[in-house]
């Protein structure tokens, strides 16, 4: 999770940040949820997935955005 990309979502005032760089695995979420429990304003995470041709199982494409309550909490 080298890379951020901060995008303000002006529809519900919360913050959308971009991670990428992130492993093309399964069970991304569960490595997200991890990765950020206890961080300050975060309000969801939602890796982008797509299905394995073979298994039809999610599989991560490399990154996820991470819905924040504030553009502070971003910024941390």
């Amino acid at each position: 999770m080298n890379s951020l990309y901060v995008a303000t979502d002006l529809n519900d005032g919360g913050v959308c940040v971009r991670v990428w760089n992130l492993p093309k695995k399964k069970n991304i979420h569960k490595d997200l949820n991890l990765a950020f429990k206890g961080f300050p304003g975060l309000v969801n995470i939602e890796p982008a997935v797509s299905a394995n041709k073979k298994t039809r199982d999610p599989i991560c494409k490399g990154f996820a955005y991470l819905k924040l309550e504030s553009v502070e909490a971003a910024t941390r």
